[in-house]
Order: C-alpha cells, then sequence, then structure tokens
C-alpha cells in the first residue's frame, strides 16, 4: 500500500455491516491563461473505517457532513469496470489519521472561498 497524505472534502458516511465508509472528494485545480484557478477534475476516495477503530474516528463518525478534513493513512488503488464498459479507477485509504479542518470562518464564507475562483486551491 502507499502512505497518502491529503485534503479532502467529506460528503457522506455510510454505516455498513462491520465498517463505515467516509464518501470524499478531492479538487483538483490549476490556473488557467488568465490566472485564474479553475478546479479542472475531482478525485473521488472511500475511507474505511472498521467498527472496531471506530472509537479512534468517533469525532469525524459524529460531526455533520460536509466539512473539509485532512487524512493520513494507506492508500490502495483498483478498478473496475463502469457503466459503459470502460475501466476507472478506485482510491480507497485506511486511516492513520483524520482531522476535522476547523473553520474559522462561518460556513457561508467558507463556501465563498471555495467556489472564488481567485481563490487558491486547497
Amino acid at each position: 500500500m502507499i502512505k497518502v497524505e491529503t485534503t479532502v472534502w467529506l460528503n457522506e458516511v455510510k454505516k455498513l455491516n462491520g465498517f463505515s465508509v467516509l464518501k470524499c472528494a478531492h479538487q483538483n485545480r490549476k490556473k488557467d491563461e488568465s490566472g485564474q484557478w479553475q478546479t479542472v477534475s475531482k478525485d473521488y476516495i472511500d475511507v474505511i473505517i472498521d467498527d472496531k477503530r471506530a472509537g479512534d474516528f468517533a469525532h469525524i463518525l459524529e460531526m455533520q457532513a460536509p466539512f473539509r478534513m485532512e487524512l493520513a493513512g494507506n492508500l490502495k488503488v483498483g478498478t473496475f469496470e463502469k457503466r459503459d464498459g470502460t475501466t476507472g479507477v478506485s482510491l480507497t485509504v485506511y486511516p492513520d489519521e483524520i482531522m476535522a479542518i476547523d473553520g474559522q470562518k462561518p460556513a457561508t464564507q467558507e463556501l465563498y472561498d471555495i467556489l472564488n475562483p481567485d481563490s487558491p486551491p486547497f
């Protein structure tokens, strides 16, 4: 497995039999010709938390999504067949650490900063 550290948006928590899946997304951004930041793609990441370790991540599992978080752990890359028959890539992280990013700003200001094309990538 590959060690990974990244910042992601937690969009949803799915509690299944014996584990939870944190459905996350990471935006890939770059500056265009005019110097404006543009989202060019998104990576979707499943974070797997076994129920035996749920207590270690209770602070995350109890929070209301969506929110940003820092994630460190082991990355497993896989493939799957898409509906159109092409091959897709799956990213799964088994976390060592997860930390919610404490927003000092109101949620509406943080959303504005994200959507603002002049804001730097996170």
